[in-house]
């Protein structure tokens, strides 16, 4: 089968969506003749099946150009199946669709910040957002998403029906992360070889709620001195990390949050490794956590918001807490309770480590094959 990928993001880009498109691309060249329309970057070694596209910074034009290139790039290609990661992707394949006859497939993480419940962004933002994802939706032949919720939401709010959308739990490489890692590198590395150390990775905004997990420290710093919150991976929103910032030093905690910044694929796991408890107080926009489930993989307890046990990484009292949304009380107890409760720490260690069984590319990439095929058919 001939199958077009299209995603803006792709390795040496990094995050969630340039990870699924690689391990699903790369696997799936085994038994499909795979090309991939993708935004350059100066570093990737040039490839045949990779066509890129050089945009600019605007993110506005550099999305028309990469649309444009899209139908372009395509028409020069035999394509059955086209795949497109994400709904701007999405966008971008609907006309090389039907130029195509091809089947289009369409991978949505999340429906993204057009929930109702969500009050940090405009009602224009929503309909505009909503509109194009649900254009993606109508045009696409098969949606892939990984978790229930985000199956439950599309058609809620999309109107889609139920047998167009396949649910495809993500993977973990196991091996960079496992429990086996090497202890105390990072840190050595940050200088914190004796600290509590509570773990956030990510590139990050506003949707992360991370303010919340700043407030947890400001208390748990008197019963805990010595506790660090290490925030690890960019900032998404400049504002937003001004923000955070702020609020650091007007709690005077300058000592006590480390921002790690931007951190290479080959170090990330020993991260994990050196965390006490891995902490996400995600608020919304999301439909499955890479970071989650490299914790787990590694053995780590996790303290996250209801989001994450809603699409099925985390599960409250097996291996972690779930606190309410904006709650940094409910934060501050979860990790007093853990830190002084060995024995529940390690009872949670050992079921995140089982609960990341689930999660493996192999079936990931059997499950996708399979939706081509039934396309196909």
């Amino acid at each position: 089968m001939k199958v077009l990928f299209i995603s803006r993001g792709y390795p040496p880009f990094r995050g969630g969506t340039e990870n699924y498109t690689w391990e699903i691309y790369e696997k799936l060249k085994v038994v499909n003749e795979n090309k991939l329309i993708t935004i350059k970057h100066p570093e990737r070694t040039p490839r045949n099946d990779i066509l890129e596209v050089k945009v600019g910074r605007n993110k506005y034009a550099a999305f028309l150009k990469f649309w444009a290139a899209c139908i372009y790039k395509s028409l020069k290609l035999d394509t059955n199946v086209i795949h497109a990661v994400t709904y701007p992707a999405g966008l971008c394949g609907i006309i090389p669709k039907f130029l195509k006859g091809a089947k289009m497939v369409t991978t949505l993480h999340d429906i993204g910040v057009i929930e109702k419940e969500i009050s940090e962004v405009s009602k224009f933002a929503k309909l505009w957002k909503g509109f194009l994802q649900q254009l993606v939706c109508n045009f696409s032949d098969a949606i892939i998403v990984p978790s229930e919720k985000v199956k439950d939401d599309i058609i809620k709010y999309h109107g889609t029906k139920p047998d167009k959308i396949f649910v495809t739990d993500y993977g973990i490489n196991r091996e960079e992360f496992n429990e086996r890692l090497e202890y105390g590198k990072i840190r050595k590395k940050l200088g914190i070889e004796k600290s509590r150390m509570l773990l956030f990775i990510g590139m990050f905004g506003p949707k992360k709620g991370l303010e919340y997990a700043i407030d947890a420290i400001a208390v748990l710093k008197g019963k805990f001195p010595g506790i660090k919150l290490v925030i690890g991976g960019p900032a998404l929103d400049e504002n937003y990390l001004e923000k955070l910032k702020f609020k650091i030093r007007s709690l005077n905690l300058e000592s006590s949050i480390i921002f790690g910044g931007y951190i290479e694929q080959s170090e990330l796991p020993y991260w994990f490794r050196d965390c006490d408890i891995y902490v996400d107080p995600t608020l919304y926009g999301m439909g499955y956590c890479f970071p989650c489930v490299e914790a787990a993989a590694v053995g780590k307890p996790i303290i996250a918001t209801r989001l994450l046990q809603d699409i099925g990484v985390v599960k409250d009292n097996f291996n972690g807490k779930i606190v309410d949304y904006r709650n940094a009380s409910q934060i501050s107890s979860a990790v007093e309770e853990l830190l002084l409760d060995p024995e529940m720490m390690k009872k949670f260690s050992g079921n995140s480590l089982e609960l990341s069984k689930k999660f493996d590319w192999k079936i990931t990439v059997e499950q996708t094959n399979n939706v081509y095929g039934k396309l196909a058919s």
